[in-house]
């Protein structure tokens, strides 16, 4: 199902209308801009019903947050234009940034793993937009799935480690989401032999298997921003920094979250 239509159906919308946090890379992006925060201009990509506008809006000088579902830019209007002056909403997808004109960004955000709803050549031509639409010094934040939670999503061990029978409904969701997830949408039996891949695109069930993701290594994401940005550190969700590649093997997170900072002066994307 094309990605747009599934974030206009009524419950994929209503499973996001009263979310309301900040993930821990999130928070942890707010307290190490601090006093930065009230001379900048953020683009929230993928602003979904709102997630996170309650939190940088009311921090930044300009706040834009765009969304390609109609029903959800209209959640976030009815929510926050009267609340938020500095905040403005349109529809607009991550593929095409044309709306935002000529102007530019010192923060950028792609909230909840949006970005992999997309294949591997849009993917590339997001980071490809989003450099473009960054003054020199700014950061973008994403999370993305991860390539190395395989075992946890199709494993057998890791969905015994995770049952329970002092929880039996919440041990059937999961033994039922698992069972779908493995036999129905994707039929996952060789799942050990997608973790030699770089990326890859498959049904994980979201949205009753409505969506197929794209799962990463962090190896290659990293080197796929590389070309487009000229750092970028790599985060587990609980906020902790991961250095890729050290010891230890890659990490099994279900996503992860890479910060990329552009250069402070002006230069050409390579």
């Amino acid at each position: 199902m094309d990605p747009k239509a599934v974030y206009e159906c009524a419950d994929v919308v209503a499973t996001y209308e009263d979310a309301d946090y900040l993930e821990a890379p999130e928070r942890h992006l707010v307290e190490n801009l601090g006093a930065a925060l009230p001379s900048m201009s953020m683009l929230d990509i993928a602003v979904g019903a709102g997630r996170t506008t309650r939190y940088f809006a009311p921090l930044v000088r300009r706040y834009v947050g765009v969304d390609f579902s109609t029903s959800m830019i209209d959640l976030c209007v009815r929510k926050f234009s009267a609340e938020l002056p500095n905040a403005s909403f349109m529809v607009a997808d991550m593929r095409d940034l044309s709306c935002v004109g000529e102007e530019r960004f010192d923060l950028v955000l792609i909230s909840y793993n949006s970005i992999s709803s997309l294949d591997h050549e849009d993917r590339l031509r997001v980071f490809q937009n989003v450099r473009s639409v960054c003054r020199p010094g700014a950061r973008f934040l994403f999370s993305a799935h991860n390539l190395h939670c395989l075992p946890r999503l199709f494993g057998v061990p890791q969905l015994l480690s995770q049952l329970s029978f002092r929880e039996p409904r919440g041990s059937c969701s999961l033994l039922r989401t698992w069972f779908m997830r493995r036999f129905v949408y994707e039929q996952a039996l060789s799942y050990r032999r997608w973790m030699r891949d770089r990326y890859r695109m498959l049904n994980d069930g979201a949205h009753f298997g409505r969506l197929h993701h794209y799962y990463v290594t962090a190896e290659e994401q990293v080197a796929q921003l590389s070309k487009y940005f000229d750092e970028v550190s790599v985060y587990r969700a609980n906020g902790e920094q991961l250095q890729i590649g050290a010891d230890g093997g890659p990490p099994d997170d279900y996503w992860l979250f890479y910060l990329c900072n552009t250069a402070a002066t002006p230069s050409l994307v390579h």
